[in-house]
């Protein structure tokens, strides 16, 4: 998990925020964050329930593995159910891409399964 959270601010700008230095977190009442550093605070333009899921959910997929598994949810949703209207076939490079694909996230996922 990482270390630190970028979040935007309530006057739009973005904040580096350190998870260690973090004394508490609050609930404003339009339901807005709160971060707290001993004196200082951050009032955030996220929830309070976005914060506490980006800070407690652990990093496991960057945005080229999401790439891979929403392209293979998508071809293969499409392609298995059959539409008669469809004029277009998807082609062997596609097939191998996705294959590739597929291989690349049985890679991938050796780190998370036992």
């Amino acid at each position: 998990m990482e270390n630190y959270l970028i979040v935007r601010t309530s006057n739009s700008k973005r904040c580096l925020v350190f998870i260690n230095k973090i004394t508490h977190i609050l609930e404003d009442e339009e339901g807005k964050a709160i971060i707290v550093f001993g004196t200082e605070k951050v009032y955030c333009s996220e929830s309070y329930i976005e914060i506490m899921h980006k800070i407690t959910t652990p990093v496991y997929q960057n945005s080229a593995i999401f790439n891979m598994t929403n392209s293979l949810y998508w071809a293969s949703g499409k392609y298995i159910h059959a539409d008669p209207t469809e004029t277009y076939e998807i082609s062997n490079y596609t097939i191998k891409s996705l294959t590739h694909s597929l291989m690349e996230l049985f890679i991938w996922s050796e780190d998370y399964v036992e």
